[in-house]
């Protein structure tokens, strides 16, 4: 039978947000440890400092993620459950300088 236990993201300081700045390199915001038969549920928010909308863009393994968070609203669901597995890393980089702060957790799925 496989365990389920939530963990924060391994980019993020635990409890606080990361602040992502516009940049060619984008802010490690997770990596799945490289274990056999296990999986991450991972599920991200963001929050914009600013008021304009700032796109954020999440580098999942195999496909970027590029999501419209408006301005001063509070956190938005950006990724919401996917499943990455071993070794798998997870990047996040804002259109505009230090306007963004990511939040987030996985469930750690071990079979």
């Amino acid at each position: 039978m496989a365990s389920v236990v939530k963990a924060g993201l391994s980019g993020i300081s635990s409890g606080s947000g990361a602040g992502l700045t516009a940049s060619i390199t984008a802010t490690t915001i997770h990596v799945v440890p490289a274990t056999a038969l296990l999986y991450d549920e991972v599920w991200i928010y963001a929050a914009n400092t600013t008021t304009a909308s700032v796109n954020l863009t999440v580098g999942w393994p195999g496909a970027n993620i590029t999501v419209s968070v408006p301005g001063s609203q509070g956190l938005l669901l950006v990724v919401p459950g996917l499943v990455a597995t071993s070794t798998s890393t997870i990047t996040a980089t804002a259109a505009a300088n230090s306007s963004i702060n990511v939040f987030g957790f996985v469930n750690r799925i071990q079979q």
